[in-house]
């Protein structure tokens, strides 16, 4: 009897984790590093363009991110970027895109806004910390390719910027959901019923 009322309450333990699965979104900060090609154009006071390139990003991001799934950088937030000029001769331009009091952050990108769009044959590392220890970055060296190119503009104070970037499409770490563990619970009560009925049987057999 104690065996029947034990699987019958892992049963239904299954079945309500099957029905209603739970899947709490994170709020965390992230990490990230970029190597590619950037093009950051300013206008002088004289009203002539300058173009520095750079081929290293990094930065932070902070957003709700699902436990499976797929992110975008211009899904989240907030997040900010540091661009280090690849030139010796150019000055390292430090550029606080997260910052809403200078840019206006949009998802859709266009004039007065900033976006990170996926580029043709990037690629996306997590690292450093707390990037390491986030539901997104479990294992530091995930990384993801993007799919297409697109450049956004950004005017503010007579500052004219063209950036190409990349998107920060994470590949999520995959956890059991409670189903999956449930599942287990049943399968496990299930064998452990058999071998008892199984033990029963045999001792019944020899007393006969």
């Amino acid at each position: 009897m104690k065996w029947i009322v034990t699987f019958g309450a892992l049963a239904i333990a299954g079945f309500v984790s099957v029905a209603f699965p739970a899947r709490a979104a994170a709020l965390a900060a992230y990490s990230f590093n970029d190597d590619g090609f950037y093009t950051v154009v300013t206008r002088g006071s004289e009203g002539t363009l300058r173009i520095n390139d750079f081929g290293f990003v990094s930065g932070e991001f902070e957003g709700a991110v699902d436990p499976v799934g797929e992110i975008a950088l211009n899904d989240l937030t907030a997040f900010q970027v540091v661009a280090f000029s690849e030139e010796t001769l150019l000055p390292t331009i430090i550029l606080g895109l997260g910052d809403l009091s200078f840019f206006a952050f949009t998802p859709t990108g266009g004039d007065g806004s900033f976006g990170f769009i996926a580029a043709s044959g990037s690629t996306f590392i997590c690292i450093g910390f707390p990037a390491a220890f986030s539901p997104a970055c479990a294992d530091p060296t995930a990384v993801t390719s993007p799919a297409a190119a697109v450049a956004h503009t950004v005017s503010s104070d007579g500052v004219v910027t063209a950036y190409t970037s990349d998107v920060a499409r994470l590949t999520l770490v995959s956890t059991p959901e409670p189903s999956t563990w449930a599942m287990l619970l049943v399968g496990f009560g299930g064998l452990g019923l058999a071998a008892h009925r199984r033990r029963r049987t045999g001792s019944q057999a020899l007393t006969a």
